[in-house]
């Protein structure tokens, strides 16, 4: 039996010390060797037991160097053996002394961090600290839907401040996931902040999902200047994560009009106590049927309007799509449409009120957050109208 040592050189000089722990070893190793052969037991070895002071850095990551510190790791580098949850180090790194060990971190196979046991030995005894792990960097897949939401208010003015409302939903494979984010304004160089939910400035304009399936509501400020009445401009968010990246596209937008742009028609939410405060809904998910949620239009043109419902996540947890159920359907599939025809405006013209109606159902008081947008389009026109409420279930 044997136990392996630094090699040493013509010329090298050795220390009396050195040579006295090679002695004390060699006479350990022959003495267990006499007692294993007579069949006795062997007595205990005469190196100390090893302990572990600390380890560093922890975290880790596979691939980094790890600096182990304590007692008795052996009197050569090759008489250690240091192993993560059992998978050996890749190797022991020079440098290493009987107190200090420096090893490369070996692939564990985790895609996440997860906390693993570091074993020492010096093959007489062994000491163990556990730490945390990170994987190597794994390429992100996925994506990451940034969805226009709207601007507040609509229609722009100048010299006043707008919140431009986006939300972004995790389909991203790895996390946490940070996000970068980038605001864009076409046409104008406008400075542009970005905010969270909250109003409140994102630093480093970063955010971090935690878990696929999270969803962010976040805001694109912008001060409108004083002269800038009649300028044309678009508002984007861009997200950008690893390799990968999305966009909202452009919402486009004049200053004094509305996003279409056009004056021409109105809608707006009738009264639901209860149900309608201010831009919410509250939606109950115990009674057998869908809140009904009213909504008045004022119409000023002939022709034919269309009326859709949606919501913003598209399929958000918790919630039954929204029906649009006045006017009624008409067509195949069924659509819903508002048609105006002259004798309707009268002389001079006036006004025409029409209702609308839209349901929406929870499937449970504990849905996830969510929007309702109602949109009112005048056929063969970029004539529209859109209501956005915030969905809360009861």
């Amino acid at each position: 039996m044997s136990t392996l040592f630094q090699r040493v050189q013509p010329g090298d000089l050795i220390t009396a010390a050195d040579m006295n722990d090679l002695f004390t070893e060699i006479e350990s190793l022959e003495a267990r060797v006499a007692a294993l052969e007579g069949g006795g037991s062997p007595p205990e070895p005469s190196v100390g037991a090893v302990t572990i002071t600390s380890m560093t850095p922890d975290p880790v990551v596979v691939g980094q160097t790890l600096t182990i510190v304590g007692t008795n790791f052996g009197l050569s580098t090759a008489s250690n053996s240091v192993l993560f949850n059992g998978t050996p180090a890749f190797n022991t790194l020079s440098g290493s002394t009987d107190s200090l060990l420096i090893v490369t971190v070996p692939d564990l196979g985790a895609s996440s961090p997860q906390q693993v046991t570091v074993t020492v030995s010096n093959a007489f005894t062994s000491a163990h600290r556990t730490i945390t792990v990170n994987p190597a960097h794994v390429q992100q897949q996925g994506s990451v839907q940034v969805v226009f939401a709207g601007a507040d208010p609509d229609p722009i003015t100048a010299g006043t401040t707008n919140d431009f409302q986006f939300q972004l939903t995790d389909q991203l494979t790895v996390h946490p996931s940070t996000v970068s984010l980038s605001p864009n304004i076409g046409g104008q160089a406008w400075q542009a902040t970005l905010l969270d939910n909250a109003k409140n400035p994102i630093p480093g304009h970063q955010v971090t999902f935690a878990n696929h399936g999270d969803q962010k509501t976040v805001y694109v400020r912008l001060t409108i200047p004083q002269a800038a009445n009649g300028t044309a401009f678009s508002v984007r968010l861009d997200a950008a994560y690893d390799n990968l990246s999305s966009s909202s596209g452009d919402g486009n937008y004049t200053v004094g009009q509305f996003a279409d742009p056009d004056p021409s028609f109105t809608i707006a939410a009738g009264a639901a106590p209860g149900i309608i405060s201010g831009n919410t809904v509250t939606a109950n998910s115990a009674s057998q049927f869908a809140t009904r949620v009213p909504i008045v239009a004022s119409m000023t043109l002939v022709g034919t309007y269309d009326v859709t419902a949606s919501l913003v996540p598209a399929n958000p947890t918790g919630w039954n799509q929204p029906t649009v159920v006045a006017p009624p359907a008409t067509g195949s599939p069924p659509a819903h449409k508002i048609t105006i025809a002259a004798a309707d405006l009268g002389s001079p013209p006036q006004a025409v009120p029409e209702q609308i109606a839209v349901t929406i159902k929870p499937q449970s008081a504990s849905a996830a957050s969510a929007q309702l947008r109602v949109t009112v389009q005048r056929e063969g026109a970029s004539q529209s109208r859109t209501l956005t409420f915030n969905l809360v279930a009861s």
